[in-house]
């Protein structure tokens, strides 16, 4: 009975899915600007220009046909040019039934596109994620998609707070609260083991503050020239301050509620488990985990800076000075996340000791 309502829940979450999507492909009467959908479409080579690596490349002419789907003037067919380079760097190559969104001026209909419309692939690529959280993890799915709802909240409130002047320091040391609390208890439960984790999630951020603060105060302030918001924003610093609170955080959540459910399970197994075994435990726990994290974390940050690498290497800059003078601060977070990473293990263990164990204290002697 069990598995006949799990696939009758999954057949009209997917029937709703589909419909959602059906719905953000054909919702143009929702938007304000105009939107038109390509019907015929004619791609020509017109000649080719040269590269930043003076090596030729092709670029294209397309002939479009698009049929209006909102306005006044919905269902008139109008005629468009679209003209786009082999790489697609600056412009990009459109198909027939592409939707796309259509420049205007002072209220007039310009016949010239301004981007595509993506709506119905990100609504279906969310229907994707939920159908597969509910089938394979069930109750866990939902409450995966709740925390992230409500940290997506939290966020979208964070962001106004900033806009209304608060300190965006401020705002982030509420929300890293916020969201170890909500994600570890709302995912793990209302145990000891979970408050262990939220406890050394918060040690382990405020450890790697203290460490970046010192070595600031020791060396001196770093070099912000790179970074992507210089001059829209009028201190950088704080703001590089609250990615370090952000950036690692879930890493760090994952390493400690690892650490203190693996530990929980062997005192469960084990309860007569001396405090020099439970430390062994812990520290073989965090020799198979640590690797993988902190490749997850390369991972993470590696493949935000493919574009930042490839644009400057195709244009002559080698990549140690991509690194030196492109990427300096990206790799100062990658290094602050790292150590957070490496030291949730040895915290993770304490944490442990103090909320699933305390008796252990009184064994001290006997180790």
């Amino acid at each position: 009975m069990k598995y006949k309502w799990k696939t009758v829940l999954f057949c009209v979450l997917s029937v709703l899915c589909i419909s959602a999507f059906f719905a953000a492909k054909h919702n143009a009467a929702w938007y304000n600007e105009p939107v038109a959908e390509i019907t015929q479409i004619q791609t020509r080579q017109i000649g080719s220009k040269q590269s930043t690596r003076e090596t030729p490349e092709e670029i294209y002419e397309q002939s479009i046909q698009a049929r209006l789907l909102n306005g006044e003037a919905a269902g008139k067919i109008i005629e468009l040019k679209n003209r786009y380079g082999y790489t697609q760097m600056k412009s990009e190559k459109y198909h027939r039934g592409d939707q796309v969104f259509l420049v205007t001026s002072d209220g007039e209909i310009q016949h010239e596109i301004r981007g595509r419309k993506r709506d119905d692939q990100i609504v279906f690529l969310i229907g994707a994620a939920v159908l597969f959280l509910l089938f394979f993890m069930g109750k866990q799915g939902v409450l995966t998609i709740l925390t992230m709802v409500i940290n997506s909240v939290v966020f979208a409130i964070g962001f106004q707070c900033f806009m209304h002047g608060k300190d965006i320091i401020g705002i982030c040391n509420k929300m890293v609260v916020v969201f170890a609390v909500v994600t570890l208890l709302l995912l793990n439960g209302v145990h000891k083991k979970t408050w262990a984790a939220i406890a050394s999630t918060l040690c382990v951020v405020g450890l790697i503050i203290v460490a970046f603060e010192s070595v600031v105060h020791i060396t001196g302030e770093i070099d912000y020239s790179t970074v992507e918001y210089l001059g829209s924003i009028e201190t950088p610093d704080t703001v590089f301050r609250a990615e370090i609170l952000l950036s690692g955080l879930g890493a760090i959540m994952d390493v400690a509620i690892v650490m203190t459910s693996g530990l929980d399970e062997l005192l469960r197994k084990n309860p007569s488990l001396s405090l020099r075994e439970f430390l062994n435990s812990g520290r073989e726990i965090g020799y198979d985990i640590m690797g993988t994290m902190l490749n997850v974390l390369l991972f993470v940050f590696g493949s935000s800076l493919i574009p930042t690498f490839l644009v400057r290497m195709n244009n002559g800059v080698s990549m140690f000075t991509v690194i030196e003078q492109h990427i300096s601060c990206e790799v100062y977070r990658f290094l602050i996340e790292s150590i957070g990473i490496v030291l949730a293990i040895p915290v993770s263990v304490f944490g442990s000791v103090l909320f699933l164990r305390v008796q252990f204290f009184g064994r001290l002697k006997k180790c």
